[in-house]
């Protein structure tokens, strides 16, 4: 999300400043937002000694109280931000990009009750789902909270226009429980069952890989499924697929729906969480069960007219998160946070 609010923003007319909490990692992110002119300071907060963490605090209250910004936006890490802006009566925009459960530990809490009583902060969260979740851990006004979703630059993904002989089906994700690819494998194996010329690419890693590779040789479908591991070339292989598919138990505002769709891709998805709000009209959302998911597979697979109804749906719907109108929508929130 950040670099591409740097992509749109006019950083000669605005002076912008990028604080990292940890140390220089040396990431294609890290170059990209050196491009646009934009210093990046690095506050090494993650120091075990507390002493030295304190230190490196009070240097990053020094910087920024030399810089003067007229308004933060910070994600991910709240507190240190929050004590700034609560110390210096500075407006700061959070980003929610999780559930709020994940990040609402006793300071944090009692620190966004703090600047919500100033009128200091503004909250956006990435999905409406997660909207509805914060208002119910802390008592919130609606015009100190809204949904932005995140953006997508259209221009990296190229749309999928031919369809192969065989129907190849991808999944993009960790390799983890809470991603539940057992279940998708189990659903695989029920497709195979009535249509044998589908294939199901597997695209991530994790701590339960060899256990699902195990799983497929189990059910004897391997020859139908490719785990490739973690790819540089995710886009690449999205717009080599048909469809796309999650079978999450939890999810937010998942980034790789955004992509599947702006290639092109029928979406298949658990209903869970923001997957609904994103998804709309440009594929199906299932149960949690194997059932349903082998169902909608086989619908958008074996039903050309379904097929290219969910296709144009996920082309035209990908442009509802372009990465201009989202970064607009951040910066006419700028202006109304600073009265403009």
């Amino acid at each position: 999300m950040l670099l591409q609010l740097l992509k749109n923003i006019d950083t000669k007319a605005n002076k912008v400043k990028v604080f990292v909490r940890g140390k220089k990692q040396n990431t294609y992110i890290e170059d990209e937002i050196q491009k646009y002119g934009v210093d990046i300071i690095y506050l090494n907060l993650d120091e075990v000694n507390i002493l030295i963490r304190m230190f490196r605090f009070i240097r990053m209250l020094y910087i920024l109280k030399k810089f003067n910004p007229d308004i933060i936006h910070t994600h991910l890490e709240y507190f240190y931000s929050f004590v700034y802006a609560r110390l210096f009566n500075k407006k700061i925009v959070a980003t929610i990009h999780s559930w709020p459960t994940r990040f609402l530990n006793r300071k944090n809490r009692f620190m966004f009750k703090k600047l919500l009583k100033k009128k200091l902060l503004k909250v956006v969260c990435c999905a409406k789902c997660v909207e509805k979740a914060f208002k119910e851990e802390i008592e919130i006004d609606d015009e100190y909270i809204t949904t932005i979703y995140n953006p997508l630059d259209l221009k990296m993904y190229k749309y999928k226009n031919n369809k192969n002989t065989d129907f190849s089906l991808v999944h993009v994700g960790r390799l983890t429980e809470i991603k539940n690819q057992e279940l998708l494998i189990r659903s695989f194996d029920k497709v195979l069952s009535q249509n044998a010329n589908i294939y199901l690419n597997i695209v991530g890693d994790g701590e339960l890989k060899r256990q699902l590779m195990d799983l497929t040789k189990q059910l004897k479908i391997e020859n139908n499924i490719k785990f490739w591991g973690n790819r540089d070339d995710v886009h690449d292989i999205l717009s080599k697929s048909d469809a796309f598919i999650l079978t999450s138990k939890i999810e937010c505002c998942p980034m790789v729906i955004l992509e599947a769709m702006a290639t092109g891709l029928p979406c298949i998805s658990t209903n869970v969480g923001g997957t609904a709000e994103i998804i709309g009209n440009a594929g199906i959302l299932c149960d949690e069960d194997s059932d349903s998911i082998s169902q909608a597979i086989l619908e958008i697979a074996n039903d050309k007219n379904k097929y290219k109804k969910y296709h144009e749906s996920a082309i035209k719907r990908s442009k509802l998160f372009d990465s201009r109108i989202i970064s607009t929508n951040y910066f006419k929130l700028y202006e109304n946070v600073l009265g403009k």
